[in-house]
């Protein structure tokens, strides 16, 4: 046979069963899969991974995180924001102001926004908003934070404020 002639046994002489039926299980899946992928549009659709849901990219809200969190920085320097203050504001969606925090921190690279204390762990919206901008004088002159920022519901409202240097 051709398979003993470059040293391979063929399969079916020593197979088990139930290796054809889970050999067929997984055809079935995959079939499935793909099935799926094209009827019911999966490619190219964005799965928000902290609510589950749906989640188009946005070029236009990107823009606008982008535009908010340049005007927010100093011209040198880091700042520390008011986030989990405005993750807490009544008709404030956590999980929008989470997104907010994700793209702001892509755009301002290598400089930094930071909205929680050292040592907290921000996964979703609702960790952002039972922290607090990080307080201490000299972990603020380690990390050259040159402002503390507060911004609002609505993409006019950022204030910056100075913060002097620690002595």
């Amino acid at each position: 046979m051709l398979c003993e002639r470059f040293g391979m046994t063929a399969l079916w002489k020593r197979s088990n069963p139930s290796d054809a039926i889970l050999l067929c299980a997984a055809t079935l899946g995959v079939a499935y899969l793909c099935v799926a992928a094209f009827a019911m549009g999966l490619p190219g659709t964005v799965i928000d991974w902290t609510t589950a849901r749906r989640a188009l990219p946005d070029a236009a809200t990107h823009h606008t995180i982008d535009d908010v969190a340049r005007r927010a920085m100093p011209p040198a320097g880091n700042v520390i924001v008011n986030l989990p203050e405005l993750a807490r504001t009544k008709d404030v969606e956590p999980e929008a102001v989470l997104r907010f925090y994700a793209r702001a921190t892509y755009t301002l690279w290598p400089r930094r926004m930071y909205p929680a204390a050292p040592g907290a762990v921000v996964i979703t919206g609702n960790d952002l908003a039972a922290t607090s901008p990080p307080s201490d004088p000299r972990w603020l002159a380690d990390h050259d934070v040159h402002a503390a920022v507060r911004i609002g519901p609505g993409p006019t409202s950022v204030q910056r404020t100075p913060i002097p240097p620690a002595k």
